[in-house]
């Protein structure tokens, strides 16, 4: 699960599958088979140091503005290509928090219209995910050691399957957390284990959440138990878009039943609980 921490560029090691082919925008388990991590809008783009200028924009899809680089005010990573990060707020203007399922963490990775964006990549075949626009590198399985550049390694990131691979920070054996569904949450860290952190674009809080395949019968049942009233958990894409869906809560319908603490946000086509700050 992701967590906090920064890292260095990454390089070196050998060449990777090439062409993404990925279709797994906002929940589909097919061709790209990962849950991307969204690159949001208008990050702030610090150095890393905690004092860059910071040029977010107002509103749901503009960065965090507090110009750290990390979006938590600590500094603690430069938001480069390749550098650790659990939220678009972690890099740098150009680069989006490429960060797929529950295992591995993830990496900031620029954003990208077409493979042709990725090759000059160093350390591995870098290629366009077609879900989320970022570059990442397609790796065979778990003991694959040859694809991902260093200080990555292979992790299956979807729902299964031989597309379901990529390339990712490692764990390095990272307790889970106590936060449960729907709490507020800055990382995936401080979810319970199956859980991660959806921060939506232009917020630096978000909320612990269950990544769910729509094609189950009921997709969000691990986490249905924990809310109440008339807003249920459904299986949606999330904001900013991240490649895979989790559970939302969707507040159009009640925008006044969120969960304590939570409030109705108003998107462009859709309105969903979530922490404002």
């Amino acid at each position: 699960m992701g967590g906090a921490g920064g890292m260095g560029t990454v390089g070196g090691a050998g060449g990777a599958m090439g062409g993404s082919g990925a279709v797994s925008g906002s929940g589909t388990s097919g061709g790209d088979g990962d849950g991307d991590a969204g690159d949001g809008d208008g990050d702030g783009d610090g150095d890393g140091d905690g004092d860059g200028d910071g040029d977010g924009d107002a509103g749901p899809d503009a960065g965090d503005g507090d110009g750290d680089g990390d979006g938590d005010g600590d500094g603690d990573t430069e938001g480069d290509q390749g550098d650790l990060c659990d939220a678009p707020a972690d890099c740098n203007d150009g680069f989006g928090c490429y960060d797929p399922g529950d295992e591995g963490r993830g990496l900031c990775s620029i954003e990208c219209d077409n493979t042709d964006d990725c090759t000059a990549l160093p350390g591995a075949d870098w290629t366009c995910s077609s879900s989320t626009g970022l570059c990442h590198v397609e790796c065979l399985d778990e003991d694959d050691t040859v694809s991902c550049p260093d200080g990555l390694v292979c992790v299956m990131t979807g729902f299964g399957g031989e597309d379901s691979f990529r390339c990712k920070h490692p764990d390095d054996g990272v307790e889970p957390g106590t936060l449960e569904p729907y709490e507020p949450c800055q990382d995936s860290d401080a979810c319970i284990d199956g859980l991660f952190c959806h921060v939506p674009g232009g917020y630096s809080t978000g909320y612990c959440t269950f990544q769910c395949d729509p094609g189950d019968d009921l997709p969000c049942a691990p986490v249905a138990a924990s809310v109440d009233g008339p807003i249920e958990p459904t299986c949606e894409m999330p904001f900013p878009p991240t490649g895979a869906s989790h559970c939302v809560l969707d507040c159009e319908d009640h925008p006044n039943n969120c969960p304590d603490g939570m409030t109705c946000i108003e998107y462009a086509m859709f309105s969903r609980c979530g922490f404002e700050d």
